[in-house]
């Protein structure tokens, strides 16, 4: 994935939301994604190109491979899904969660026109 380049829009069009071909160059191969515009064809390149590299990789060291074990995420992207979207790190009142309501409340049952009774 050395080099991604963006195709003309005009060269080909599809109904698909997602398309993906490879072209077989005899010493290597080109991957071209078509994507929606909430797609980055980029990405789904980059997905692709991982998975064919452990596939290929597999296959010359190691044949029983599952293919299920083999990797087809790219490291920032490994980063970003487990890591950075997985930052889920907050803080929560000490005590349990019924009498942190209880608290919360702050007499919320003695509601005033037009207010909410809220009981537990």
């Amino acid at each position: 994935m050395d080099e991604i380049g963006w195709l003309d829009a005009e060269e080909q069009r599809t109904n698909y939301p997602l398309g993906l071909s490879i072209d077989d160059l005899g010493d290597g191969f080109v991957l071209t994604a078509q994507t929606q515009s909430r797609l980055d064809p980029e990405r789904i390149c980059a997905y692709m190109n991982i998975a064919l590299e452990g596939l290929v990789e597999a296959l010359e060291h190691s044949p029983q491979t599952p293919v299920r074990t083999i990797d087809i995420l790219p490291q920032d992207e490994r980063h970003r899904l487990l890591v950075e979207w997985n930052d889920t790190a907050a803080d929560y009142p000490a005590g349990p969660a019924s009498a942190r309501a209880v608290r919360g409340a702050g007499g919320a049952d003695r509601a005033g026109p037009g207010g909410c009774r809220a009981g537990l």
